[in-house]
């Protein structure tokens, strides 16, 4: 293929090597050492828009965007994006005309969406992104720099600049003086993040799980950014023994064994004074690096026989040797840091710039700290070292982000010291999706393949990109899903095998979802009854005409938008939205429609009153699009007079008591309590079981007047200060609406903790029930929902279904559900934990980790009944509900 013209060259400002080598000079040591300048470049395409480079439509229904980047005079080139994502099927390469790397696909798209390369060597490279044409929308990269090497590092040594090259005072780790540590020499890299470099070395931790943690030194990498763009060379070591001292010590190593890791890292903890900082790698290290993982020692008592393993000037790995006692070092004038174990000197080798970071590593083959500051070189051997302290590490500042005491002791055990722990053998693991893209309301399955490692396994998936496991069932290998929105991220299985070892896979999916929302401003009102132009009186009628879009590259179906008066204005003037749910044409992508929002100010509004009505939403029954834009916004007439002969329109729709879900989403659902009013709207009272952020069962409750076909309420959270202190505290948490679109048929928005959602809810059955809900006078605020429901025609015993809503044994809402499939008066009811999607989030099967949580019985005797209960949450939760024939009073009973 040709190469691309040189007019989509982005040309970054050339190298000048002896100026920014005089600038090392002057460039304090504090400071890590630099290979690299660092230039702001930029060519992206996002939202499927593109800056720079060239596209290229091929024969093969791919597509390839090409990106040629040159500093002049450079050493080696280095790409950091501030934006990286490739949908499935795409690949990038780095290539130049002797080099390529690569490709890169999904499965290296980070969660941070920043991604970092290895080093290209040379001053020119192209940046080749191959993706399917179907895919191209989907495709988010934007390069944000590019870094200009001028010190060689990392490249070959027939062509590299023997003066770059580590002293040859240095002894290589391959020599009979590494013998003893073979194990930890494994542990330590080269660390590179954007124009520096230092060492680092994996640390254990108490829980034993091989968790890819990173200590380096503070003064080397200290910020997020920094991890993000942190790129790892795993075994650059000599391959032979070289005579310490000797003309062939200080050359230049081959890097031909070096692996590079990409992927960055999370900054877990740095602590400035201890010069201490602990990354935790966003993948696996690479099998082949046949890594080990560091014990360590936080006491601070003096010890010898210390060794360091390290870097120097980013070459090849070499082995150190202290001589004498470690002491302690609290000397504010030493450089980084103020808390440091000083070395005297080493009796074989040294430490250089480019060591920081290396481990001080004890007799007892234990990390005790981070490589600081030192005036150690070939032609100073007796000049000292120091290394940030483990033991101040360990609190440090007294904040998770400044010190590494729950990172290295997750298991609170106390430890101050652990030993190390040798890699394992990884279980080869694949990740197969049913679909690469899928539309919301879709579901899809994740498979993860397994080879290799010792058996059984584990498996953790994580649906929504976050890092965080979301599947409740580790025996699972398969798990189904389905996502209420559009999103486009990696999801990815952690397997773990029964030695302990872990392996990982991700791959892309694209979830797309149309997007109606408000199009614009709408136009002034029109009235409909009682017209007195430019103003607003109490008791007439308006429409107010509203323009939708759909912003998606979808088609949408039809369906509804959905408005509420404003939460706020709720106690400061009476409206009847008329239409609280009009109904929307199917819309192709760009298309627009005009509906019209019908609403009556009460008469008995004051002057002044504020009218405010919102979009809430709009749902094709199969995704939701929230909104919080206001449709109608203005005041009622300061001088305004009231008009009685326009009352409200509307058609009341019928909602029946009972259990109500979203049947693409089942296992939670909202249970309601229509309870009539005399005179007034009726009060509809609802308790909402779903689930937390860990999808374990949680409730809230709703309660307002159902007026013209909507509910509009505040969602209400109740917590137990104690297991016997009664009554409950409440607290509002967000809001919701309840708005009818048919008999029994109803469409439910929320706005809770920040975010909005909503979903299309249908009756559980729709079989004649009778609906009871129970509670204790004494002990407001727990209760009992039951619903029989004759599944089997009239004359059979009635299916009862039955949850309780009550605490756990911190006081958290929480719920169980027991169905009876042959209902009798006292007959036990089993109760089951299940694991429910929490509002917005993926939804999994709410069956999948369920546990038994005991059994309770009612008996009853028309309007009074005794309960007793024998229950047990989960583990993860934690408490007890043991109630022993405790009087119930009804709050509601149907007719």
């Amino acid at each position: 293929m040709a190469e691309p013209a040189t007019t989509y060259t982005l040309r970054a400002q050339a190298v000048d090597r002896d100026a920014e080598l005089a600038a090392d000079l002057k460039r304090p040591r504090s400071l890590a050492p630099r290979y690299a300048v660092t230039r702001a470049i930029q060519a992206r395409h996002v939202h499927n828009q593109t800056l720079g480079g060239e596209w290229r439509e091929l024969g093969d229904g791919m597509a390839l965007w090409r990106v040629p980047v040159a500093a002049d005079n450079a050493t080696s080139l280095a790409f950091s994006f501030s934006r990286f994502f490739l949908p499935p099927g795409a690949q990038m390469y780095l290539r130049n005309n002797s080099q390529t790397l690569g490709p890169y696909t999904d499965a290296d798209n980070p969660r941070s969406l920043q991604f970092a390369t290895p080093l290209i060597r040379g001053d020119h490279a192209v940046i080749e992104v191959l993706v399917p044409r179907s895919m191209k929308s989907a495709l988010d990269l934007e390069l944000a720099a590019v870094h200009a090497g001028y010190r060689d590092i990392l490249t070959p040594d027939s062509l590299r600049n023997p003066e770059f090259a580590s002293g040859a005072c240095n002894v290589d780790t391959i020599c009979p003086q590494g013998d003893p540590w073979r194990r930890e020499i494994n542990a330590v890299a080269v660390l590179i993040s954007a124009s520096t470099y230092c060492s680092g070395q994996l640390v254990n931790n108490t829980l034993n799980d091989r968790a890819p943690l990173l200590a380096t030194a503070a003064h080397c990498f200290d910020t997020q950014w920094a991890a993000s763009n942190l790129v790892v060379y795993w075994k650059y070591e000599s391959p032979v023994c070289r005579e310490p001292g000797s003309d062939a010590s200080g050359q230049p190593v081959p890097t031909d064994n070096a692996i590079a890791q990409t992927g960055g890292a999370q900054l877990l903890g740095t602590h400035v004074e201890s010069d201490f900082t602990l990354l935790k790698l966003n993948t696996q290290p690479p099998a082949n690096a046949n890594v080990y993982f560091n014990g360590w020692d936080r006491t601070e008592s003096t010890f010898g026989g210390a060794v360091v393993i390290h870097h120097p000037r980013s070459d090849a790995k070499r082995i150190s040797i202290a001589a004498g006692l470690v002491t302690l070092n609290n000397d504010t004038h030493t450089g980084q840091g103020i808390y440091h174990w000083r070395v005297d000197h080493y009796s074989q080798g040294t430490t250089e710039p480019g060591s920081s970071g290396s481990g001080l590593l004890d007799g007892n083959h234990r990390l005790r700290g981070v490589l600081s500051n030192g005036a150690t070189a070939c032609n100073v051997p007796q000049g000292d070292a120091n290394f940030g302290r483990l033991s101040t590490a360990w609190q440090g500042g007294g904040t998770a982000a400044t010190r590494v005491a729950e990172w290295l002791d997750p298991a609170g055990s106390g430890a101050t010291q652990i030993d190390g722990l040798a890699g394992c053998t990884l279980p080869g693991t694949t990740l197969d999706l049913s679909a690469n893209s899928i539309g919301a309301g879709d579901k899809i399955t994740l498979t993860a393949g397994t080879s290799g490692g010792a058996a059984p396994y584990t498996y953790a998936f994580d649906v929504d990109g976050d890092g965080l496991p979301d599947s409740t069932d580790p025996s699972q290998a398969s798990i189904s899903a389905v996502y209420p929105t559009g999103w486009s991220g990696n999801v990815s299985v952690k397997v773990v095998d029964s030695a302990g070892c872990v392996g990982t896979a991700s791959r892309a999916l694209i979830v797309q979802a149309p997007h109606v929302a408000l199009a614009a401003a709408p136009p002034a009102p029109q009235a409909l009854c009682g017209t007195s132009p430019g103003t607003i009186n109490p008791g007439q009628r308006w429409r107010t005409q509203v323009n939708l879009v759909n912003n998606s590259t979808v088609a949408s179906q039809a369906g509804y938008a959905v408005f509420a008066q404003d939460a706020a204005t709720l106690n400061q003037s009476k409206l009847t939205v008329e239409t609280p749910a009009v109904a929307v044409p199917a819309l192709a992508s760009g298309q627009t429609v005009t509906i019209d929002l019908d609403y009556a100010v009460d008469a008995q509004n004051v002057c002044g009153a504020p009218i405010k009505i919102n979009l809430v939403g709009t749902t094709d029954g199969r995704s939701f699009t929230p909104s919080s834009a206001s449709v109608v916004d203005t005041k009622v007439s300061v001088n305004c007079q009231a008009i009685t002969t326009c009352p409200a329109q509307t058609t009341p729709l019928k909602l029946d008591s009972g259990s109500y879900y979203d049947t693409l989403r089942g296992g939670n659902g909202i249970s309601v309590t229509n309870i009539l009013q005399s005179g007034a709207d009726p009060v509809v009272f609802g308790v909402w079981f779903t689930g937390d952020a860990a999808r374990q069962p949680t409730w809230y409750t709703t309660q307002a007047a159902l007026h013209a076909n909507q509910v509009n309420s505040p969602v209400y959270r109740g917590r137990l200060t104690a297991p016997s202190n009664w009554p409950i505290t409440t607290s509002i948490v967000g809001g919701a609406q309840l708005t009818l679109i048919d008999s029994n048929k109803f469409i439910y928005s929320w706005s809770l903790d920040g975010k909005a959602g909503g979903g299309l809810f249908t009756p559980l059955t729709l079989q004649p029930s009778k609906v009871r809900l129970w509670y204790n006078s004494k002990e407001s605020g727990w209760g009992s929902y039951d619903q029989l429901a004759q599944i089997n025609g009239p004359a059979a015993q009635p299916l009862m279904f039955n949850a309780v809503y009550l605490y756990d044994a911190s006081g958290a809402p929480r719920w169980l559900v027991g169905v009876n499939p042959a209902y009798a008066d006292g007959a036990p009811i089993n109760a089951i934990a299940s694991r429910p999607t929490c509002p917005g989030c993926v939804w999994l099967d709410p069956n999948a980790g369920k546990q038994d949580a005991g059994s309770l019985f009612y008996t009853i005797d028309g309007s009074n009944a005794q309960i007793s209960t024998n229950l047990s949450l989960p583990s993860a939760v934690g408490g007890t509900w043991i109630r022993s024939q405790l009087p119930l009073s009804p709050l509601y009973l149907s007719p």
